[in-house]
């Protein structure tokens, strides 16, 4: 049964030896680890989706033509759609992106996005269909051209990523067009060039397929399928499941990487290339840099002190087994294999934090690199592809505690705290909680719950909430403020109190404390979350 917070003036007292050992907490940056989900199969893998409600497979595509599916961590064969021969994968070209209709699981209909043509990379955006939308084999017959070709100029900065959004949407990025350098024209900046945009299309509605509310629609001024201009190489963009906004990962030129934000249903924003590239301006961009209709992005970082080379982004976080990450856009660069994580709100960045050390440190001795593009599952869980390596990581939560909440000075000093010892492995069952810098010599009791709150109560703040439960038996605490509990996990206290790998629990220990200064008689520790692994 849930715990009474009530607690019985007769206790019995607990005794120990030895103090307990005080585990360092979790970042929130070490909340996340990487595991290698594919290992081989894949030869230069460049993209990762998956389609709305298929929870049993990934789909995987790579430069040179062909897309494969994964399941459990193996790639199937044979290959789902293999169109190497019509795509030339020179340069920057290739097979550059791949998105599952929303209603695929009942249409079966799926895009790519590759270029082809001459050794110059003419860009491409298809739609094909597989039947019935669970069979592992398409046919290239069945390719219905959505957009293009756009005849190319050169074999780079052809950007290449289709996404749909929540509005049902396809959405396009491609970059202005040039290897290397920005090249003679300002491609960028012209509404009636496609080059350097995001595009937008209505896949549902007959051909050219461009939506009426695209912002260019009826202006001679602009094409009808630009949605944003004013980019370098959109590489990468990442689209926010929950309410649409973009985040455009734009690989810069000689200064910065940047993250330029989009929001949901807000087309014809200029972000400012060539003109500017991050904040600042460009030498030579052909325009006013002061220009306040310019966009700055959210997040840039440079190449002299960062190490940066080329950024790749990303997604935007909204699955369920890392809270932690809920909402942030995750992106990475290529040349220097760091990855980030950015949260968004309200016109400002509310939390920005760097994941490498934590994903590199559980990578069992390999190395993350050439970090080209992210993916999520059906279920909203995130993935990683690298490139050269054809290797396919995925993000998990990290098994740990972390401290969190606030403690209340009590009558023998400025608060007491939660610790920890041994592991939150469900299978090893050798976690020890604690107490520290308690009153001496009271008594007091562990409890855990399943959610983390802070609210009031008595002279100090409960911090575990939800359903809770209380671990027998009361304890006092020892000559130095310290109360100890061992944790059986395959005895749990009451039914529905079970502890499992995967589950996230927050432990606390309220104490009896008769001179303390809020005069309630009893106080409590802050709270310490523990997430267990198997």
């Amino acid at each position: 049964m849930p715990f009474a917070l009530s607690i019985p003036m007769k206790i019995r007292a607990a005794s120990f030896v030895g103090a307990l050992a005080l585990c360092a907490p979790l970042t929130l940056a070490q909340n996340v680890r990487s595991e290698l989900y594919v290992s081989s199969g894949l030869q230069r893998p460049i993209a990762i989706c998956s389609a709305p409600g298929d929870m049993d497979r990934l789909f995987v595509a790579d430069k040179i033509g062909r897309v494969r599916i994964v399941r459990n961590g193996v790639v199937q064969s044979p290959v789902f759609i293999d169109i190497a021969g019509m795509v030339d994968s020179d340069g920057e070209g290739g097979m550059l992106g791949m998105a599952m209709h929303p209603d695929f699981m009942s249409n079966g209909k799926f895009y790519l996005s590759y270029t082809t043509g001459t050794d110059q990379g003419d860009s491409i955006i298809s739609q094909f269909t597989v039947s019935p939308p669970t069979a592992d084999v398409a046919d290239p017959a069945t390719e219905q051209v959505i957009w293009g070709p756009l005849i190319g100029t050169s074999s780079g900065h052809k950007g290449g990523h289709i996404e749909f959004a929540p509005d049902g949407k396809l959405y396009f990025s491609i970059g202005n067009g040039y290897a290397g350098g920005s090249g003679p024209e300002n491609r960028a900046q012209d509404p009636l060039s496609p080059w350097g945009k995001v595009l937008r299309f209505d896949v549902d509605i007959p051909y050219p397929h461009i939506p009426p509310d695209n912002p260019f629609v009826g202006d001679p001024n602009g094409l009808d399928e630009v949605w944003a201009l004013g980019f370098r190489n959109p590489w990468r963009f990442g689209i926010d499941p929950q309410n649409g906004d973009l985040y455009v990962a734009d690989v810069g030129q000689s200064t910065v990487e940047e993250v330029n934000f989009i929001p949901s249903g807000v087309g014809g924003l200029n972000y400012g290339w060539k003109c500017k590239e991050g904040g600042g301006c460009t030498p030579n961009g052909g325009c006013d840099c002061n220009d306040p209709n310019l966009i700055d992005p959210i997040v840039e970082y440079d190449h002299q002190n960062d190490g940066g080379v080329a950024i790749a982004g990303g997604v935007v976080y909204r699955g369920s087994e890392i809270p932690e990450l809920f909402g942030h856009y995750l992106y990475a660069d290529f040349g220097n294999d760091r990855v980030w994580a950015v949260k968004y709100e309200n016109g400002q960045v509310v939390n920005e934090i760097e994941l490498t050390d934590a994903l590199q440190s559980t990578s069992g001795g390999n190395s993350l690199d050439s970090l080209v593009s992210f993916g999520t599952d059906a279920a909203g869980e995130i993935y990683i592809v690298e490139h050269f390596a054809g290797e396919i990581w995925r993000i998990l939560p990290n098994c740990g505690v972390q401290n969190f909440c606030v403690t209340s000075p009590h009558s023998a000093g400025p608060g007491a705290v939660m610790a920890s010892a041994g592991s939150t492995s469900v299978s090893s069952n050798n976690l020890y909680i604690g107490a520290l810098n308690c009153p001496t010599f009271k008594p007091g009791i562990f409890f855990y719950g399943s959610t983390a709150i802070q609210v009031p109560f008595g002279d100090g703040f409960r911090c575990a909430g939800g359903f809770v439960y209380r671990l027998n038996p009361l304890v006092m605490t020892n000559s130095s403020g310290i109360a100890q509990h061992a944790l059986d996990i395959t005895n749990p206290p009451f039914a529905g109190a079970q502890i499992t790998a995967g589950s996230r629990w927050n432990f606390q220990f309220w104490f009896r404390d008769p001179m303390g200064p809020g005069g309630t008689g009893f106080n409590l520790t802050d709270g310490l979350g523990a997430l267990f692994c198997p």
